[in-house]
């Protein structure tokens, strides 16, 4: 037996101590220096150590036996109140006294209380070379063995000289450590065993098909199961272990079918049901996910995996007020989770509240789950109240936890709405690195140089996009926009709006400037009397104007483009109704700076005789 080192590995094993050796300690007591096992009292009736000093008046004799087994009480009693790092020291100077003194199984329970996995397989392996065989020894020990892959360990604490199990628990740590480094046929014989020797028991069962799935025969495997079903035809968890076969076989179906049959015998089943609402779920049956998912919250109401599983099922079918009512409940029960409170705060902002949105957003806390991305939407909030600075200021909060990119360009967008616009252009510029190039910095500073009215800025910006990207449809279609309303180089400014078309050929607004141009190329003829000519570049244009105005959902600008495509074809009620059209979207004077003086002319124009 080799000796035990200083460990780092997970201490899980130490979870077998309650199934294994109960609540009252790893051992039990085995009395004052009694043999391991003796049939002596498990928690002797001390009384407590004043009233141990007052008794014992005389003289303790000059005997290291007499002293130790006085640190032996001390450290049982300090034990039995839970002050467990006294009762180890104690134990400690006991063998200091008497290194032969039996209390190595004692200080292996208490090593184990304060979580300190490597002096308790110390203690333990001491207890076991000492020529202790106990059976919860060997347990503890095969199942840190067994946790650290130590497999020829495990199977000497865990066995007879026979090579047995020396228990059925003996049986099941053993066939884990053969599970563990990949053993089918050895766990597949222990397995064989546990099943003789615990026949009333479906654990043989389970290991035994779980031994013929890792060794490639998935039938057997079930065929093992449905036997055992035979012997325990209402064991829930045969048919769980079948349905996890059908899964790892990619049987989703036979999975499904497996539940119902577990349905038929207890319809409540808890596992079950969140288990075959997953299974719906990845098979797209969202209507039958939600009927089980609602089964679990009538049956299991106090189950917030199924409410938060509805709710996210609501949140993406728009279905606000259900998600906002089951995300409200299981925020009141689990009011800590930022994550539900962001939830919590989209879902009643898209219901039309943002009142109610904003105070449980602005409530989450720098540092918490979800924090930069509830200052997004706080700003957002207050962007649509027209309250910039304090938008501007949720941003700000946000670049502190995290200096994410999003978050800056929308901040610089910010900025620039709030008249800060040369500042939101340094702020870009700031982020812009010389040897990676950013086309969108680049693109949103050439945006917000066209919109203070620089114009031969805005386009230099936009050359420096299409450089880095030539295939950037929003670089391209800007370049030939701006050709075509200064009615320049239109061959250009098509083969520019042509190109971003095929990048993005359901945009509506590039479409939109594709008409532009064929209106443009329309002008100087009806300016030299080519009539004819222009009609046919106005009607082209007409097609693409109308196909932008239904990609784009309809659009200001669009409108007064048509308005201007059906005055020139002499078609003034319908140009006057897209010009009362783009007045009633709300028009953008910057880029729309004549709509008005065409509306009133045109009016007056139309009410000549």
């Amino acid at each position: 037996m080799r000796q035990g080192a200083a460990r780092s590995g997970a201490w899980a094993p130490l979870l077998l101590v309650g199934v294994f050796f109960g609540p009252v300690g790893l051992f039990g007591c085995a009395g004052v220096f009694g043999p391991a096992g003796a049939d002596v009292p498990t928690q002797p009736d001390l009384a407590p150590l004043e009233d141990l000093r007052v008794e014992h008046q005389a003289p303790e004799p000059p005997s290291v036996r007499v002293s130790a087994d006085y640190e032996f009480l001390v450290a049982n009693e300090l034990a039995r109140e839970g002050r467990h790092e006294e009762a180890l020291a104690a134990y400690l100077r006991v063998l200091a006294l008497d290194p032969e003194a039996p209390v190595w199984l004692h200080m292996v329970d208490l090593a184990a209380k304060l979580n300190r996995p490597a002096e308790a397989l110390e203690f333990a392996e001491h207890a076991w070379d000492g020529g202790n065989r106990q059976l919860p020894l060997r347990l503890f020990l095969g199942s840190l063995y067994a946790e650290q892959q130590e497999v020829d360990a495990a199977r000497e604490v865990l066995t007879d000289d026979e090579g047995d199990p020396v228990s059925p628990d003996a049986a099941v740590i053993l066939s884990s450590a053969y599970f563990a480094i990949q053993q089918f046929e050895a766990a597949r014989d222990v397995a064989v065993w546990l099943e003789a020797n615990e026949p009333d028991q479906v654990r043989g069962i389970l290991l035994l098909s779980a031994a013929m799935e890792g060794l490639g025969d998935p039938a057997t495997a079930e065929r093992i199961l449905r036997d055992g079903l035979a012997e325990h035809p209402s064991d829930i968890r045969l048919y769980l272990a079948i349905a996890e076969s059908r899964r790892n076989r990619g049987d989703r179906i036979g999975e499904l079918g497996v539940y119902n049959e577990i349905l038929a015998i207890n319809p409540e089943h808890h596992a079950t049901l969140i288990a075959k609402a997953d299974a719906e779920i990845e098979l797209g049956q969202r209507r039958a996910a939600v009927e089980t998912l609602e089964t679990i919250e009538r049956a299991h109401p106090t189950d917030l995996r199924a409410t938060l599983r509805l709710a996210f099922l609501d949140y993406e079918d728009e279905a606000w007020e259900r998600a906002e009512g089951r995300f409200a409940r299981a925020f009141a029960v689990l009011p800590q989770q930022s994550e539900l409170a962001f939830f919590l705060g989209v879902v009643r902002r898209e219901a039309g509240k943002p009142d109610d949105a904003l105070a449980v957003l602005d409530a989450i806390e720098p540092g918490q789950d979800r924090y930069v991305d509830a200052r997004i939407q706080v700003a957002d909030l207050y962007e649509e109240r027209g309250d910039l600075a304090r938008a501007i200021d949720s941003l700000d909060r946000a670049l502190l936890a995290e200096q994410r990119r999003a978050v800056q360009l929308y901040r610089s967008s910010l900025r620039a709405r709030a008249g800060e616009r040369d500042g939101a252009i340094s702020d870009l510029e700031a982020l812009l690195v010389p040897e990676h190039p950013d086309v969108e910095v680049l693109y949103q500073i050439g945006l917000l140089h066209g919109e203070g009215g620089r114009g031969s800025e805005a386009l230099t910006w936009m050359e420096r996009v299409l450089e880095a990207d030539g295939r950037h449809a929003a670089a391209l279609n800007y370049v030939g926009y701006a050709l075509a309303e200064q009615g320049e180089d239109l061959d250009q400014a098509e083969l520019l709006i042509s190109r971003a078309l095929e990048v993005r050929p359901e945009d509506g607004f590039i479409t939109d400037s594709l008409g532009w141009v064929f209106f443009q190329r329309a002008k100087p003829l009806l300016e030299r009397g080519h009539e004819s000519e222009a009609r046919s570049w106005l009607l082209r244009a007409e097609t693409e104007l109308l196909r932008a105005e239904s990609l784009s959902g309809g659009d200001p600008v669009i409108s007064e483009h048509l308005g201007d495509v059906y005055r020139a074809l002499g078609r003034a009620p319908e140009a006057l109704a897209r010009y009362e059209d783009a007045m009633a979207r709300g028009h953008r004077p910057v880029e729309q700076p004549d709509l008005e003086k065409k509306l009133e002319a045109l009016r007056e124009e139309m009410s000549r005789p």
